[in-house]
């Protein structure tokens, strides 16, 4: 079953066309007339997907940030909650305890997330039911017949039915009820059908790889400064200050200023049930064979090359291969920081030595005399 659980609303924003659909105006279902603070409450232009407008707020005094940026930090424990909810469903469903339940399904899992062009997060999962694994067949299928259709029922239910009390951040602040947005999706993933609701196995792949390597910058693809999700780091940023200020650091908003350039979201991009395939030990034990096979490959290649050079060349291997060199600057303005802090720590260097000479003038000359 490929999931997407996405966030509420926090406000009214900027929406574009889907390539290939038919044009529509950008927030025509919105209630007309202006708000409080005087701003149209709805916008009837057909905004192109790169255009800087869409994600930004109609009103950034009506939208919600402090909000979202809570909801973006306890998101993690949202999704957390919907797996336990989503394992005692199939087992209620089955008039069985969750432990007697594991022996006949178990429910595995792989989730990545995707910011949206608001700054916030939706999260993509591929979600899969399997029977209880053996020596001799690590994934196997399910002791059960179970429709897609119940599976889809189960996760929507779960999705449904989780909720998060958010603690306050400072005394100002009230508790937050936090839930998953109502736009809940589960498609069936099958190899082949010819319903256009199911996705194919290519599918899923593709739409997880291209959620995992989406950002949150602050920067437009037109270069223009994103002032939307400048105000969200912002957010977290002073949210953080006030909490910090209110409790210290026993507040669960102690490192939210941490997250910030991540819009307060401090779960992984990428996670996974613990049998749902290969273990991340596995992957590291073949990358570490991998370059023991190679530099004993190559160690046997210099040793031929210097006792027959017409020889080794039959046995060269070519390696083509990227490595990671580096990575600059996300956006401009963390560029601008690093070069403002680097500036000031040098005028501070310079100063202290400035300070430091003529005191070690008069040392030099005291120790001059003392010597005479």
């Amino acid at each position: 079953m490929f999931l997407t659980l996405t966030a509420p609303s926090f406000g009214a924003v900027h929406s574009s066309t889907r390539p290939g659909a038919q044009p529509r105006p950008c927030t025509v279902n919105a209630p007309p007339g202006l708000c409080e603070h005087g701003r149209p409450r709805r916008c009837t232009e057909h905004h192109d997907v790169d255009d800087s407008q869409v994600g930004q707020a109609l009103c950034p005094d009506c939208y919600d940030y402090e909000g979202q940026a809570v909801w973006q930090w306890h998101c993690p424990e949202l999704w957390r909650r919907f797996t336990i909810r989503l394992r005692r469903l199939v087992a209620a469903h089955l008039s069985m305890s969750e432990k007697a339940s594991r022996d006949l399904l178990r429910v595995q899992f792989a989730k990545v997330g995707e910011y949206q062009k608001r700054g916030a997060i939706h999260l993509h999962a591929l979600v899969r039911l399997d029977g209880a694994p053996s020596d001799d067949d690590p994934f196997p299928s399910p002791a059960v017949d179970v429709p897609a259709s119940w599976l889809a029922e189960r996760c929507l239910e779960a999705a449904s039915d989780i909720e998060v009390d958010a603690p306050p951040v400072d005394g100002s602040d009230g508790t937050r009820v936090l839930r998953f947005g109502r736009q809940v999706d589960a498609r069936p993933v099958r190899r082949h059908s010819d319903d256009d609701g199911d996705v194919s196995p290519e599918m899923v792949s593709g739409y997880l790889a291209k959620y995992a390597t989406k950002a949150a910058g602050d920067v437009a693809v037109d270069g223009t400064p994103n002032r939307h999700l400048k105000q969200l780091r912002e957010t977290c940023l002073e949210l953080c200050g006030r909490a910090l200020l209110h409790e210290g650091f026993s507040s669960p908003y102690a490192l939210l200023g941490k997250w910030a350039d991540a819009l307060g979201f401090r779960g992984h991009f990428a996670s996974k049930s613990r049998r749902f395939s290969t273990t991340l030990g596995t992957l590291r034990d073949a990358r570490r064979k991998y370059h023991r096979d190679r530099e004993q490959l190559e160690t046997h290649t210099d040793q031929a090359s210097t006792d027959d050079p017409l020889d080794a060349a039959e046995h060269i291997v070519v390696l083509n291969e990227f490595r990671f060199v580096g990575q600059g600057w996300l956006t401009p303005g963390d560029a601008e920081l690093a070069r403002s802090a680097a500036d000031a720590a040098r005028e501070w260097k310079d100063a202290r030595r400035a300070a430091r000479q003529p005191h070690e003038k008069g040392k030099n000359h005291g120790q001059a005399l003392l010597h005479r």
